[in-house]
């Protein structure tokens, strides 16, 4: 089983945030955008957590492992992204699994970063695509990062590969049952890692304060998959 779930920042009031347990919601950082962002970040965990294992909030001990990678103790793989808008997550019974999201930023300097961080194959490849497909490859590489838990400047070139949608093509990786997947959710691609593979039938589910229960959410299209 896999679920993936994701929030808007600004959905989560201080009522929602409260429910954290005092580590992580008295965890200090050096802005107070970022300290939301994690607070956010882990309550939409949590949220998964307690729904798919029947438990609160609380139910769940989340420790941080080496890079910063979340682990939960005793229950599945997870993994944490977050943009300035929104948070994001996934958890995995079998395997790890990583997520990333990330807003499509035309102004940001792609072509620079990809000649800097990709393979020359990627780059340029790049050169030749829609200037928002960088930020596609970019999420799958996070996410496949996340999911081995190495960082993202230590294993960013683990994973070449490129988008011909509906197919994601692996260049490189030594993962042999790696899964990816890619979905557009309005400005945001969201990418998804998994080291055992990826059901086909993965739904993003939208979480917020006014929803008991969460909801499928309309907006996110699938771009293409391994």
């Amino acid at each position: 089983m896999i679920k993936v779930a994701y929030a808007s920042i600004r959905d989560l009031s201080p009522t929602e945030l409260a429910q954290l347990p005092a580590p992580e919601r008295e965890r200090h950082f050096g802005s107070a955008e970022r300290r939301r962002q994690f607070r956010c970040g882990r309550w939409l965990l949590r949220s998964v957590l307690s729904q798919a294992r029947d438990g609160s909030l609380s139910s769940h001990r989340i420790v941080t492992g080496e890079n910063g990678k979340p682990v939960c103790e005793g229950g599945p793989a997870v993994s944490i992204s977050h943009t300035a808008e929104y948070v994001a997550c996934c958890i995995a019974d079998e395997g790890q699994v990583g997520i990333d999201v990330e807003a499509i930023n035309l102004k940001r300097h792609a072509p620079r970063v990809a000649r800097r961080f990709f393979s020359s194959a990627e780059a340029d490849w790049l050169e030749m695509q829609p200037e928002d497909r960088f930020f596609a490859l970019w999420v799958l590489k996070e996410a496949y990062v996340k999911a081995l838990g190495c960082g993202i400047f230590g294993g960013v070139n683990g994973l070449q590969c490129i988008v011909e949608p509906p197919l994601i093509r692996i260049l490189k990786c030594k993962e042999a049952t790696l899964g990816l997947r890619l979905f557009r959710t309005g400005d945001n691609y969201l990418g998804l890692a998994g080291t055992r593979g990826l059901p086909e039938d993965i739904r993003i589910e939208r979480r917020d304060a006014a929803h008991q229960n969460p909801v499928d959410d309309s907006h996110a299209v699938l771009v293409a998959s391994t």
